[in-house]
């Protein structure tokens, strides 16, 4: 697991390093579309949370998740309450 820092001050988020075909990976911005938000804010809040993983692709600085934790996140809030 790689730690590294990204936005303003003490904002951490955990990025996980992981080989992954492109198609199992999605965006921040599609992660929201998703989720039903207009903006990445609540998706990176819900990272933060540990809600979901962020993971990144070699070379490249940008956040990604998995579609399929993405797309299980809904039935596993509704599980927890």
């Amino acid at each position: 697991m790689v730690s590294n820092s990204f936005g303003s001050g003490s904002e951490e988020s955990r990025l996980l390093e992981f080989p992954m075909k492109k198609k199992d990976l999605i965006s921040l911005k599609e992660s929201a579309h998703i989720l039903g938000y207009q903006q990445t804010a609540p998706v990176l809040s819900l990272i933060e949370n540990n809600f979901l993983k962020a993971y990144k692709k070699a070379g490249c600085r940008r956040k990604w998740l998995k579609k399929n934790e993405v797309l299980e996140l809904p039935e596993l809030i509704t599980n927890c309450k």
